[in-house]
């Protein structure tokens, strides 16, 4: 849950939003309460969804269907809008986290828990398919865990924007790795199609991965409709029920109704049934916390957020018409202290922060120099007090001469000596500080370059890199922006290598101090790689058969000389014991059939 922005409504259509959900493919959820008093979970189509005459059709269809939905395990849709200026859809609010946040937080459910899931998601089938609807969507996020058993959330809704994005764009809408063989292929869905996502959730649950492992959406793809899943992590005793429900062929997977018989004779006379205390105590723990947030405190700490920035910025413009006092910067040690190699360049001297170092992993920003602080000198009371600069300063020389720490060591550009979460920039100018500074005060320097008296260097933030090697991807990064790291700024390289699943290198390497928002590249063994031989001399159809499991082939016709229709070279070039994902480009040239005067070139697909 998150504070309401400036630009989110305040009401749609009668409903007054309190606070930020989530956000998917179809448009921004918000939690929101009825005149009533109601809490609800009200989701607000994208624009150019919206924008769709057709798209608000099968809107409204969709939720008609969807209305007609009942059953204890899935959300109710209690009211929606499909011909307002913006759609929007209002369901039941479940507090409590998605299957994909909690496995995320606490890893694998045990058996127990993933069998009472497994019942829950098949009655929520059963009742989703009585009316007629077709999920098409099942998946970790679509399902939220309550104390009372799991809710199954945007049933059969998601249709309408998967029809308007394939009249669009001709792709197919769904989650790769979740999706069923005959959704990828566009063949006809039906109430099997749902069952094969929910074996691949169960699967999810169960060992904290998909069924068909990660990498690219093509390769993902590839891997649903070519590969049988792996089950591995699952535990033994749940194979046999998660591998039923990933059968290839739709017809060979039991119904919802054929798993609650198997589910409840495995459990015996007594079945465990999902509102008994299903979950472990730190998950119901994670359910208690979702239930006691509350909208009201976490706008009013955006509002006071909001406000102290302005007051700052108001304190910033109020003291430009003030007087500086200098402070002198203590003079730059010739020998610096064991451990912070040697003294910096001319230029980069040190300059009085008045901040300890961040403890090891707990990030603090260190405000970097910037403009000078100053002072107003008002009467003889303020004659007494210019002392305070100057003691201060005395202060710092003896603190730093105590501890030993090298202040000099925070200006340089070697990020590797910076300590955990500092933020440092070099001083262009002689620091001040105000006659009312506190021992908490930043010291600023002046930008000599604008002369506006403002800093010209933005503070960073610098974390330590932890070792995410071995890891799974989805895990590794959220190590990352566990520490600190900004999610958007990691990136996955996918290669096909005997190193082994997971992540295998990464850059920065662990142990390195850098900024929060540097770059950081992780680089993982593809899990499907496909043995490339070259094809230099072969008729082209031969070719394509070869490289039937690609996704990128393309065909370019030269008249170079040779046979009609052979393969004249290829890219890459083939090397003994070479492998690609299944979304490498491949690229052959091919001998053209009609070879006059000029080449002819064309390219296609296979």
């Amino acid at each position: 849950m998150q504070a309401l922005e400036a630009d989110d409504p305040q009401q749609v259509g009668g409903y007054r939003l309190l606070a930020r959900l989530g956000a998917g493919g179809m448009g921004r959820v918000y939690l929101a309460r009825s005149r009533g008093g109601r809490r609800v979970a009200l989701k607000v189509i994208r624009a150019e969804l919206a924008d769709d005459p057709d798209f608000r059709a099968r809107f409204a269809r969709e939720v008609a269907s969807a209305r007609a939905v009942g059953g204890a395990f899935t959300v109710a849709v209690l009211d929606a809008d499909a011909q307002a200026e913006t759609p929007w859809l209002a369901t039941e609010y479940v507090a409590g986290p998605s299957l994909s946040e909690a496995v995320r937080e606490h890893g694998p459910l045990p058996a127990d828990s993933v069998r009472a899931l497994a019942a829950g998601l098949a009655e929520a089938l059963v009742a989703i398919h009585r009316a007629g609807v077709i999920h098409r969507d099942l998946k970790p996020s679509n399902v939220l865990l309550a104390s009372d058993g799991p809710r199954v959330i945007d049933f059969g809704i998601s249709r309408a924007v998967e029809a308007t994005e394939l009249t669009r764009t001709g792709v197919i809408v769904g989650s790769p790795g979740f999706m069923s063989p005959e959704q990828i292929e566009g063949h006809q869905v039906t109430p099997a199609t749902d069952v094969f996502s929910l074996g691949a959730v169960l699967a999810f649950a169960a060992s904290g991965a998909g069924p068909f492992g990660e990498g690219s959406a093509p390769s993902l793809l590839y891997r649903v409709v070519h590969s049988e899943p792996r089950l591995d992590a699952v535990p033994e005793e749940l194979r046999g029920l998660v591998g039923s429900c990933l059968a290839k062929d739709p017809t060979s997977r039991p119904g919802p109704d054929a798993l609650l018989d198997r589910l409840e004779a495995e459990e015996g006379e007594e079945p465990h049934a999902p509102t008994e205390m299903w979950l472990p105590a730190g998950l119901t723990g994670m359910i208690a916390r979702v239930e006691a947030e509350r909208p009201s405190a976490l706008n009013a700490a955006a509002g006071a957020s909001t406000a102290a920035k302005a007051a700052a910025a108001s304190g910033a413009a109020a003291s430009e018409t003030a007087e500086t006092v200098p402070v002198p910067v203590p003079a730059e040690s010739a020998t610096p202290p064991m451990g912070f190699g040697p003294p910096p360049p001319a230029g980069f001297g040190p300059a009085p922060v008045l901040a300890a170092f961040a403890a090891e992993g707990a990030p603090t920003v260190v405000p970097a120099p910037s403009a000078p602080v100053r002072t107003t000198a008002a009467g003889s009371a303020a004659r007494p007090r210019r002392k305070a600069p100057m003691i201060i300063a005395a202060a710092l020389l003896l603190a730093v001469a105590g501890t030993g720490i090298a202040l000099a060591a925070l200006n340089r550009n070697d990020s590797s000596g910076k300590p955990e979460g500092a933020s440092v920039a070099p001083t262009t100018a002689p620091a001040t500080v105000s006659a009312s500074a506190t021992p908490s005060a930043s010291a600023s320097a002046s930008d000599s370059a604008s002369g506006t008296g403002q800093s010209s260097t933005a503070a960073a933030v610098y974390l330590t890199v932890p070792t995410v090697t071995g890891q799974p991807v989805d895990y590794a990064k959220q190590l990352l922006t566990d520490k600190g790291f900004h999610g958007g700024s990691i990136k996955v390289r996918y290669h096909c290598t005997q190193a082994g699943p997971g992540v295998y290198a990464q850059s920065p390497s662990a142990g390195s101090r850098v900024a929060a928002d540097s770059l950081i590249t992780l680089t993982a063994s593809e899990d499907d790689c496909i043995a490339y031989q070259s094809e230099v001399g072969l008729p082209l159809a031969t070719a394509q058969a070869d490289l039937k499991g690609f996704s990128k082939v393309t065909v370019t016709y030269s008249c170079a000389g040779g046979a009609a229709g052979t393969v004249l070279a290829q890219s890459p070039a083939a090397t003994p014991e070479a492998s690609y994902p299944p979304s490498q480009p491949i690229a052959l040239t091919v001998q053209g059939s009609d070879c006059g005067s000029a080449s002819a070139t064309a390219s296609a697909t296979p």
